[in-house]
């Protein structure tokens, strides 16, 4: 009897057995009519709660498949379709039709951490713009390309050269200190952007930001996040928005892919002064008649009207007393950019690379100031199995600022003397020696009116110096591993460490300084970022969930140090051993900010969407009993056109 059951059994273990053999992973990518990928597409088994959704690039993966069956596939805005899969069928590639209407595949924007996300799910405001938006008009700083592009996003270009800060405000300024500008974001790794140095009353230099590292041929798109809700997940340091930066990356191929581009821009000084040239230096209706009285009153324009008759200037010399025709364009020179990029990519279908190499050399409109940089870009993709995933980017860039303008007041502005200069003086006069221009023949500073703090404009741009150099480089790596098709665990490590060295002197013989000064600092700033993340998405029928948890660890170094002083002892040599009493100062800081956040976005039906997300800061600059603070947001996107059926236009 035994034996008999056991025969019986057996056929029916061995079909259970074969069955569960055969399982399989069902792997496959979603595509439009054209091959574009369709991101957040449904893929279901028909007759079983099986299924997936589509990932930004159109891939799903499906577990425990058996035997034949049949593919349910449907986007918004596409032709849902059933697509038979055969039973030693491992992979497929589905392709949609458009189904006509209003859209025809939902976009997908970078958002918080490099992450990719349908934009009709997002419940705040999210501005796309592709990399080629900032090669077709290039600027130095890329920043600047930013100006007219973006609704509610306002760009201030700066009047301190082409290597000189961008001033980027989402949504209009929040500090009366001016510190509102936004955190800048490369690859999912915050950027340290701060400006190195400003302009206040008694003068100074704009020493540049953090973004004049970015290669616009290395971009391959901007994300501006505005609003609490959408910067959120960044907690305090997004208190002013968030612009995300993704570079390029490769793609696959056969062989290796080169591009090469290069690019010339050339400016010149837009002059829309319209200064009055009837009247010319003088007092009291009386113009001068010996060089004292020239030089005296040099900045005084209250001169009889001009009569062309030859009248004593500040140099002894007779010249016409009549207008100079001298505009600004006559001081400055016409800017020069030109920009060599290289970048070779390749790939095969598990991984991609892309390595760039680009030189940029900026002669500015300021005469003798120009700007060089020097930048190495690489981005790796990398399946390391089935379900493990590698990325890492990095950039290393070299710069060198020599003789950014002087700006405010105006001891060493050549800008403010050349607008104020008398109207009736060439500027053929106040050149000097041409092999020290703006000199006199015994070296010292030429000058033409008595205010020793209005320099002469051709000494303080051929004799004043200040020159910084930046070693930076920025970089992460990631690990992502696929636990299912709905739940992974992604763990990253991302660096910015810059060195700058700086140095600047007065020269001597200036007016206003007569034995000079020289200063040098060298400056170390690193920050470390290290975050993991555990996140996934899932269907369950009408529902789907996109979900994120995770936390993140900053560290932040800074070390400066200096010397220097004033009053050379050697004319004319400039170092720190040659001041009357060098100063040394030395400044270091160390932060940090541990947090946890956590985000996720509910749909119904593909059109009504709910985002709530939060993070929680903790400080170490704060004290202990209130060093954390909570950054709560929730956000709702409804897309009205997909729920309701509107009535047709008829031309």
């Amino acid at each position: 009897m035994f034996q008999r059951r056991m025969l019986m059994i057996l056929p029916f273990l061995f079909c259970a057995i074969l069955g569960f053999a055969q399982t399989r992973t069902l792997t496959g990518k979603v595509v439009g009519a054209k091959n574009e990928a369709v991101s957040g597409a449904s893929v279901s088994i028909k007759g079983t709660n099986l299924g997936a959704i589509a990932k930004e690039d159109g891939s799903f993966v499906i577990d425990n498949v058996r035997g034949a069956t049949t593919l349910v596939v449907s986007s918004i805005g596409f032709n849902a379709t059933e697509v038979p899969v055969a039973a030693n069928q491992n992979s497929i590639t589905v392709v949609l039709t458009s189904a006509g209407g209003i859209t025809s595949q939902p976009e997908v924007v970078v958002t918080s951490f490099g992450f990719n996300k349908a934009k009709r799910s997002l419940g705040y405001s999210v501005t796309q713009l592709s990399g080629d938006k900032f090669t077709e008009s290039r600027t130095v700083n890329i920043g600047n390309a930013l100006t007219g592009k973006v609704a509610g996003v306002n760009v201030t270009q700066p009047a301190t050269g082409a290597a000189g800060s961008a001033r980027v405000v989402i949504r209009g300024g929040a500090s009366m200190l001016g510190n509102d500008q936004p955190l800048y974001v490369i690859n999912g790794v915050p950027m340290e952007s701060g400006n190195r140095g400003t302009a206040g009353m008694w003068g100074g230099n704009d020493a540049g930001d953090g973004l004049a590292i970015v290669n616009p041929d290395d971009v391959e798109s901007i994300s501006v996040l505005k609003g609490n809700a959408a910067s959120a997940l960044y907690g305090a340091r997004a208190a002013n928005g968030v612009i995300l930066i993704t570079t390029k990356s490769g793609r696959a191929r056969k062989g290796i892919g080169v591009s090469f581009n290069s690019n010339v821009t050339m400016e010149n000084v837009m002059d829309f002064t319209d200064f009055q040239n009837q009247f010319g230096p003088g007092l009291d209706g009386a113009k001068a008649t010996t060089r004292e009285q020239a030089i005296d009153n040099g900045q005084n324009a209250w001169g009889p009207r001009f009569d062309g008759q030859p009248t004593i200037q500040f140099d002894g010399q007779q010249r016409p007393y009549s207008h100079n025709n001298v505009r600004l364009k006559d001081f400055y020179r016409t800017g020069l950019t030109m920009t060599n990029s290289l970048a070779l990519s390749g790939g095969d279908k598990n991984t991609n690379y892309r390595f760039s190499l680009s030189d940029m050399q900026n002669n500015d409109i300021m005469p003798n100031a120009d700007f060089r940089r020097q930048a190495f870009n690489f981005n790796i993709n990398s399946n390391l199995g089935k379900r493990l995933q590698l990325a890492a980017s990095g950039q290393y860039t070299k710069q060198k600022a020599r003789n950014r303008p002087r700006l405010s007041d105006s001891p060493g502005n050549a800008n403010f003397s050349v607008f104020m200069l008398p109207n009736n003086i060439p500027l053929d006069a106040i050149k000097g020696d041409p092999n020290k221009l703006g000199a006199l023949p015994d070296g010292n500073e030429l000058q033409y009116q008595a205010n020793v703090f209005q320099t002469n404009p051709y000494w303080a741009a051929h004799q004043f110096n200040r020159q910084d150099m930046t070693d930076r480089l920025l970089g992460n790596v990631s690990l992502k591993y696929n636990l299912t098709d709905w739940l992974y665990v992604q763990g990253r490590i991302g660096t910015d460490f810059q060195n700058r060295d700086n140095s600047s002197y007065t020269p001597y013989g200036t007016a206003f300084k007569p034995r000079g000064d020289f200063f040098t600092s060298a400056e170390y700033v690193r920050e470390d970022n290290y975050d993991l993340f555990i996140g996934g998405n899932k269907a369950f029928g009408e529902f789907t969930v996109d979900y994120l948890v995770g936390g993140n660890m900053m560290r932040r170094t800074y070390e400066r140090q200096g010397g220097g002083g004033n009053d050379l002892v050697v004319p004319f040599v400039h170092s720190v051993r040659n001041v009357a009493a060098a100063q040394l100062d030395y400044a270091f800081s160390q932060e940090g900010i541990n947090s946890v956040f956590a985000t996720a976005n509910l749909g119904w039906r593909n059109y009504l969407f709910l985002n709530v997300s939060a993070r929680q800061d903790r400080f170490s600059t704060l004290p202990a009993s209130s060093s954390s603070l909570l950054y709560p947001s929730v956000g709702v996107s409804f897309i009205a056109t997909d729920a309701f059926k509107l009535p047709e236009v008829i031309s």
